[in-house]
Protein backbone atom coordinates (compact mmCIF):
# COMPACT_ATOMS: atom_id res chain seq x y z
CA UNK A 1 0.00 0.00 0.00
CA UNK A 2 1.26 3.48 -0.78
CA UNK A 3 -0.28 6.83 -0.06
CA UNK A 4 0.14 10.56 0.05
CA UNK A 5 -0.93 12.94 2.76
CA UNK A 6 -0.95 16.62 3.62
CA UNK A 7 -1.25 18.45 6.93
CA UNK A 8 -2.43 21.92 5.92
CA UNK A 9 -3.26 23.00 9.46
CA UNK A 10 -0.70 22.80 12.24
CA UNK A 11 -1.40 25.12 15.14
CA UNK A 12 1.39 25.78 17.66
CA UNK A 13 1.18 27.48 21.01
CA UNK A 14 4.52 28.60 22.42
CA UNK A 15 4.75 28.57 26.22
CA UNK A 16 7.41 31.28 26.38
CA UNK A 17 8.72 34.03 24.13
CA UNK A 18 12.04 35.72 23.59
CA UNK A 19 14.10 32.91 25.08
CA UNK A 20 16.69 30.52 23.72
CA UNK A 21 14.56 27.43 24.49
CA UNK A 22 10.84 27.58 23.66
CA UNK A 23 8.55 24.61 24.46
CA UNK A 24 5.24 24.37 22.58
CA UNK A 25 2.03 22.39 22.17
CA UNK A 26 0.66 21.60 18.72
CA UNK A 27 -2.59 20.40 17.16
CA UNK A 28 -2.75 19.24 13.55
CA UNK A 29 -5.25 18.05 10.98
CA UNK A 30 -4.85 16.71 7.46
CA UNK A 31 -5.84 14.30 4.72
CA UNK A 32 -4.43 10.91 3.62
CA UNK A 33 -5.12 9.11 0.33
CA UNK A 34 -3.89 5.53 -0.11
CA UNK A 35 -3.81 3.05 -3.00
CA UNK A 36 -5.99 0.60 -1.01
CA UNK A 37 -8.44 0.85 1.84
CA UNK A 38 -6.74 1.74 5.11
CA UNK A 39 -7.32 -0.01 7.42
CA UNK A 40 -8.05 -3.09 5.25
CA UNK A 41 -11.64 -4.17 4.75
CA UNK A 42 -14.77 -2.32 3.71
CA UNK A 43 -13.42 1.09 4.77
CA UNK A 44 -12.07 3.83 2.48
CA UNK A 45 -9.00 4.99 0.56
CA UNK A 46 -9.68 8.51 1.84
CA UNK A 47 -8.84 9.23 5.46
CA UNK A 48 -8.49 12.23 7.71
CA UNK A 49 -5.61 12.77 10.10
CA UNK A 50 -5.66 14.46 13.47
CA UNK A 51 -3.18 14.67 16.25
CA UNK A 52 -1.58 16.53 19.09
CA UNK A 53 1.95 16.84 20.32
CA UNK A 54 4.59 18.65 22.28
CA UNK A 55 7.83 20.08 21.06
CA UNK A 56 10.77 22.33 21.68
CA UNK A 57 12.49 25.04 19.63
CA UNK A 58 16.15 25.66 20.48
CA UNK A 59 17.39 28.96 19.02
CA UNK A 60 21.15 28.68 18.72
CA UNK A 61 21.70 31.90 16.72
CA UNK A 62 19.51 34.64 15.20
CA UNK A 63 17.32 33.22 12.45
CA UNK A 64 18.27 29.58 13.17
CA UNK A 65 16.67 26.95 15.37
CA UNK A 66 16.62 23.24 16.01
CA UNK A 67 13.18 21.71 16.51
CA UNK A 68 12.17 18.41 18.12
CA UNK A 69 8.55 17.22 18.47
CA UNK A 70 6.63 14.15 19.61
CA UNK A 71 3.16 13.73 18.07
CA UNK A 72 0.33 11.26 18.65
CA UNK A 73 -1.66 10.61 15.44
CA UNK A 74 -5.16 9.31 14.69
CA UNK A 75 -6.53 8.21 11.29
CA UNK A 76 -10.25 8.03 10.50
CA UNK A 77 -12.41 8.03 7.35
CA UNK A 78 -15.12 10.10 9.12
CA UNK A 79 -17.73 7.47 8.10
CA UNK A 80 -17.40 8.09 4.35
CA UNK A 81 -16.68 4.34 4.04
CA UNK A 82 -19.05 1.56 5.09
CA UNK A 83 -16.95 0.96 8.21
CA UNK A 84 -14.98 3.50 10.22
CA UNK A 85 -12.77 1.69 12.74
CA UNK A 86 -10.49 4.69 13.22
CA UNK A 87 -6.95 3.82 14.20
CA UNK A 88 -4.41 5.42 16.47
CA UNK A 89 -1.50 5.27 14.08
CA UNK A 90 1.12 5.74 16.72
CA UNK A 91 3.76 8.21 17.80
CA UNK A 92 5.87 10.30 15.47
CA UNK A 93 9.20 11.81 16.49
CA UNK A 94 10.45 14.61 14.27
CA UNK A 95 13.65 16.61 14.33
CA UNK A 96 13.99 19.67 12.15
CA UNK A 97 16.14 22.66 11.35
CA UNK A 98 14.51 26.05 10.74
CA UNK A 99 16.01 29.16 9.19
CA UNK A 100 14.64 32.49 8.12
CA UNK A 101 15.81 35.93 7.16
CA UNK A 102 15.22 38.91 9.42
Amino acid sequence: VYGIGVNPAILKWNFTSGRKTVPYFLAQTGYLWSSRNVPPGDTSQDNFLSGAGIGLHYFFKPGRSLNIALRALHTSNASIGNHNPGINTGLQLSIGYNWWRH
